[in-house]
């Protein structure tokens, strides 16, 4: 088995200096990744109360009219009667 393994010398050893590059260019682009999501938080934030307002009105609207129209024919039903 020790035939089939790839040769490696000293020079193929990570150092200590090199696994610390690694984790600082892994921190930057975790950075990177939670500034992303900030602002698609941000973003998803933003949709969400503006479709809530839209359909908060619309809802308001929608019974505005119903109790309008069920007025008006509880008035109509009385002075006909």
């Amino acid at each position: 088995m020790i035939e089939y393994r790839p040769p490696v010398g000293w020079s193929d050893v990570a150092t200590k200096g090199d696994l610390a590059g690694l984790e600082e260019r892994m921190d930057l682009r975790f950075q990177v990744v939670d500034e992303r999501l900030v602002g698609l938080e941000h973003r998803l934030t933003a949709t969400f109360e503006h479709e809530l307002r839209q359909q908060t009105l619309a809802l308001i609207f929608g019974m505005v009219s119903v109790v309008l129209t069920m007025s008006g024919l509880a008035f109509a039903l009385v002075r006909f009667t």
